[in-house]
């Protein structure tokens, strides 16, 4: 028989549903932040924030140079446009986003095993701090 859980995880939250997060698995540590959750309010406040000619273009870069250093981008999406945006904004790609978050996944060598993991972590959740900033500031209740 399997085990039912296989990997450990910790979440660090700055906000409702909205922090950092660190995992260990049998595939290695994995570090990420954003938002996995958001309630009718929130997501209109984020789906807000995206179409701002302002606040949006900051998150695209934001989400752009951090999947540049290596992180992926996640979260639910919908399939098409949400209710009342157009198909072809800008942005269409992060106003499908139901919940947004950015990991990177680290492996398990050389460093799981040593007290570099946490330097790792540190390094990971200070990098990804614009972004979950972003969010605190825009995907309020």
């Amino acid at each position: 028989k399997t085990p039912y859980k296989t990997h450990q995880g910790a979440y660090v939250g700055v906000g409702p549903a909205t922090g950092w997060y660190v995992e260990i698995s049998p595939r290695g540590l994995r570090t990420g932040a954003g938002f996995y959750e958001a309630s009718g309010t929130r997501l209109a406040a984020f789906r807000e924030a995206v179409a701002h000619d302002t606040f949006g273009p900051e998150l695209e870069a934001l989400v752009a140079e951090l999947e540049q250093a290596g992180f992926e981008i996640g979260g639910d999406t919908l399939k098409t446009q949400p209710r009342g945006f157009d198909a072809d904004h800008p942005r269409i790609g992060l106003l499908r986003h139901k919940a947004l978050t950015l990991g990177r996944q680290h492996g398990f060598e050389p460093v799981i095993h040593t007290p570099e993991a946490l330097d790792l972590v540190r390094e990971d959740w200070r990098t990804l701090r614009p972004f979950v900033e972003w969010v605190q500031r825009h995907v309020q209740d």
